[in-house]
């Protein structure tokens, strides 16, 4: 009973940890403009 009690608990554990993600999207800046970027405008630009 014991072993089932601690399987249920890690396996919710388990569940919640992969349930959770972190995304961002990047968008494509086109290279002709990007010739003309200046450090702080291509940081911005990610």
């Amino acid at each position: 009973m014991k072993k089932l009690i601690l399987t249920l608990m890690l396996m919710g554990n388990l569940t919640i940890g992969f349930g959770q993600q972190n995304m961002y999207f990047q968008k494509a800046c086109h290279p002709e403009d990007v010739k003309h970027y200046d450090t702080q405008t291509l940081r911005d630009r990610l």
